[in-house]
């Protein structure tokens, strides 16, 4: 469980975030002085939620600060740690296993947080492969090093409840609790309703031409803190390896899908007047 406080002076408050029973993260947003029950389970859309609200900047803006000491908090690492643990998945380009990095977790995981702490962490170039695509094509993915994917869970636990108040409730994709059953759900009812045509559009290669300007300047709208802002930058333009390619080949544009963080900072860019 992480907590990120908010706000200066008076108006403290707090955001827990914890895993439910499926593994998504949720979010309770309190005062302090409201002694909230934070094994409620409240989620986003609670009344507790809606009363506390992060703190304005000097220029008028709601936005979220210190956020993060939060990400290297030594139980949000260790939750971070038990989520790709229990996710699997192959190696990075260190050739690291997931088996291998937990015979000396209890030394990777402390260290980890003093670099995020010293702000000395860099992360690893991402090691490339490729999917087929059911309609044709390849999907490139960029595969983290478990250390590198074990700091993009522990910002996704911090971001992804931020960020979620802000989604619409239209939005299926890559949502906790959401995904083609809930769509499905909003189409049965409109077609019991009488509607009758489904559109079905595809932003082309989406995921590989995020704009990293863009996603840097959508995310900021939304929280201050340079320190986290900085580390997904570095994330962002950590480079990929190619198969058989000896060479980092830098990351100018896009996400590489593969990481914990993929699904969330394109869907950012949707959340502001910069998407078109």
């Amino acid at each position: 469980m992480a907590e990120a406080k908010h706000g200066t002076g008076e108006t403290q408050g707090s955001i827990i975030v914890r895993e439910t029973s499926s593994g998504s993260q949720i979010v309770s947003q309190f005062s302090d002085e409201m002694g909230a029950d934070t094994s409620s389970g409240a989620g986003p859309d609670s009344e507790q939620a809606r009363r506390q609200e992060p703190s304005l900047s000097p220029q008028g803006k709601r936005k979220w600060y210190s956020l993060m000491d939060k990400v290297y908090a030594p139980a949000n690492l260790q939750q971070a740690w038990g989520r790709i643990k229990a996710n699997g998945g192959a190696a990075g380009i260190d050739g690291v296993t997931i088996a291998r990095y937990a015979e000396g977790v209890d030394v990777h995981l402390p260290a980890l947080g003093r670099d995020l702490k010293d702000k000395t962490y860099r992360p690893e170039a991402a090691r490339r492969v490729y999917i087929q695509k059911d309609s044709g094509g390849r999907r490139p993915l960029g595969i983290p090093t478990v250390r590198d994917r074990i700091v993009q869970q522990a910002l996704l636990q911090v971001l992804s409840p931020i960020f979620e108040a802000k989604f619409s409730n239209a939005s299926h994709g890559f949502r906790p609790e959401r995904g083609c059953a809930t769509a499905l759900t909003v189409v049965d009812r409109a077609v019991r309703h009488g509607y009758e045509w489904i559109v079905d559009a595809d932003i082309a290669a989406f995921f590989d031409t995020v704009d990293h300007a863009k996603l840097i300047a959508a995310l900021n709208e939304e929280i201050a803190d340079g320190s986290v802002l900085n580390l997904i930058t570095r994330i962002l333009q950590a480079g990929v390896i190619e198969p058989n390619v000896g060479e980092m080949e830098p990351t100018r544009l896009g996400t590489p899908q593969g990481g914990p963080l993929s699904p969330l900072l394109p869907m950012c860019t949707c959340i502001t007047s910069i998407c078109e």
